[in-house]
């Protein structure tokens, strides 16, 4: 969902891909604008909108900064300790209460559930 503009930055025929889409944020603008078109909650855009920003998410606060966390923590289970992590590490142990250890316990349960 959040990176749904990446499929539209593609469609206009700008010249992106998944690996430099942490590197610009225009993708999240996109996504969260077609968020808001598709009348979801106005908590889910804006966290969408910042899901690459931690600082600008800690600002935002409250739902918006719980949302782009989980979004964050997502990632961070798909995609392994990234440069990208090491910002959101700190906001995700502290807004969800869920670090590195807790995030280690998920990963083997979902690894053995897929065996």
């Amino acid at each position: 969902m959040q990176d749904t503009g990446i499929i539209m930055q593609a469609k206009r025929g700008q010249a992106v891909s998944i690996e430099s889409a942490e590197l610009d944020v225009e993708h999240a603008a996109i996504s969260a604008h077609l968020i808001r078109n598709w009348k979801m909650p106005n908590d889910v855009a804006a966290a969408v909108a910042v899901h690459h920003t931690p600082r600008e998410a800690e600002k935002l606060g409250g739902d918006i900064c719980a949302i782009a966390c989980l979004l964050a923590a997502g990632r961070r289970l798909r995609d392994g300790e990234t440069e990208a992590w090491q910002g959101w590490a700190e906001p995700v142990e502290k807004t969800l209460n869920i670090g590195n250890d807790e995030l280690a316990e998920i990963l083997a349960n979902v690894e053995s559930a897929e065996s």
